[in-house]
């Protein structure tokens, strides 16, 4: 759906139009490349970088709250 919404929007059209303009004004030196993947695909890859960044935190708390018990029983022993 994002990509039929990008292509709507021209996001595709204005990255071919600029590549090939600057291709043609600048020669060998351009540096503009047409989009390589579609943008659903870097969606998709944004957002499983995000759920594994969410599960180490999630692993973090749940050690350091293990070791805030571990403390509590040591302490509630001596």
């Amino acid at each position: 759906m994002l990509d039929e919404q990008m292509w709507c929007m021209g996001a595709y059209i204005h990255s071919a139009v600029l590549s090939a303009v600057e291709k043609n004004l600048a020669g060998k030196k351009s540096k503009a490349n047409y989009v390589e993947k579609p943008f659903m695909q870097e969606e998709e890859i944004n957002t499983d970088r995000a759920k594994e960044e969410n599960m180490k935190k999630v692993k973090a708390v749940f050690q350091s709250l293990e070791i805030m018990k571990a403390n509590f029983e040591l302490s509630k022993q001596g």
